[in-house]
């Protein structure tokens, strides 16, 4: 019985280690850039658009918005995720026109999130231009914003 017990718990002298086991890429992707407004007749609130992560293994992204004071890191709040394919977040109605600003992170397969992307501040509201796309990177702390 000893005997039996000492083989059973010793595995039969099998390597008790998994197979086929990868393991996680643990670097932070590389932060989207190139933040952009895009508009259309279709769609004339826009949306806003971005070059994605230039690393590999990007399993989405993560896009925040200021609130209430752009130039505090923790007043950024998460406002949407998309997958690794979407490089586009469809913006908000607002009854009035305003500035909102907004940074993203690439987020890894394994969950972990790049460095903020440039600070884009977007123009939404009534009576936004529906001209050529033009892109937009704002950095509120040290940039005017415009009409102020």
């Amino acid at each position: 019985v000893a005997l039996s017990l000492a083989v059973l718990l010793g595995g039969c002298g099998q390597d008790s280690s998994p197979t086929g086991v990868v393991a996680l890429d643990e670097t932070a992707p590389a932060a989207p850039s190139q933040l952009m407004k895009e508009s259309d007749t279709a769609n004339p609130n826009g949306w806003l658009a971005w070059s994605p992560s230039t690393s590999p293994n990007v399993g989405g992204y993560e896009v925040y918005q200021y609130s209430p004071d752009p130039s505090r890191e923790e007043a950024y709040l998460l406002v949407g995720q998309t997958d690794a394919n979407t490089t586009e977040y469809t913006l908000p109605y607002s009854y009035q026109p305003q500035t909102v600003y907004y940074r993203l992170k690439a987020v890894s397969t394994a969950g972990i999130k790049s460095a903020w992307s440039n600070t884009a501040g977007v123009d939404i509201g009534p009576n936004q231009s529906h001209e050529d796309p033009q892109p937009v990177d704002t950095d509120p702390v040290t940039q005017p914003v415009k009409g102020k």
